[in-house]
């Protein structure tokens, strides 16, 4: 055999080999996994917020804390990233002004969900003060978080079925009032 059809051959199975290495590393990299909690972190912040692993039965129910006293405040939902096989829908509800919500660094999603007669059996979990907490959500609304979670990056959304506190008459008539705000300071609805 020519000795540069042989050297040609070595050259390009070592290329293989390389890049192979090359995207076997970058792809452990993307999928790093935090020590103390073993929950997936690609927001890029030095701080991670360990959390105990999501029990098999649902937490602690979740309590809705009042909003501020301010006039324009309202909650956000921080959808956290993770896997499509991750069964599990978790987040967070952070409280911004809807004048400076740009201290948040992001833009947020709105999605307006039926409130309607379907009973809530399904939970979401949601972070707070370090522990895990359930809230029962409609089935379609779970699957609709489901396929609105990233596999990399969190996501921010506000939901009226989630972001206000259904129970409270006044927060919600509040809420309702201040919506074209809201769906209008919206990246997308």
């Amino acid at each position: 055999m020519n000795p540069f059809l042989v050297f040609l051959r070595d050259f390009i199975v070592y290329l293989i080999i390389c890049v192979s290495a090359l995207i076997l590393f970058v792809m452990s990299k993307s999928s790093a996994l935090c020590q103390g909690c073993q929950s997936r972190f690609y927001d890029g912040y030095n701080q991670h917020e360990h959390i105990q692993k999501a029990p098999a039965a649902p937490p602690t129910e979740f309590v809705y804390e009042r909003l501020p006293d301010k006039r324009r405040s309202m909650r956000l939902l921080n959808l956290f990233s993770s896997s499509p096989e991750n069964p599990q829908i978790e987040c967070k509800l952070v409280v911004v002004d809807i004048e400076t919500r740009c201290s948040l660094g992001k833009e947020y999603e709105a999605l307006s969900w039926c409130w309607g007669t379907v009973q809530p059996t399904s939970y979401i979990n949601i972070r707070k003060n370090g522990r895990i907490y359930s809230k029962k959500v409609q089935p379609d609304l779970l699957a609709a978080l489901k396929a609105l979670r990233h596999p990399q990056e969190d996501r921010y959304l506000w939901i009226d079925a989630i972001c206000i506190n259904q129970a409270d008459i006044g927060e919600r008539n509040h809420q309702v009032e201040m919506m074209s705000t809201i769906y209008g300071q919206a990246k997308r609805v």
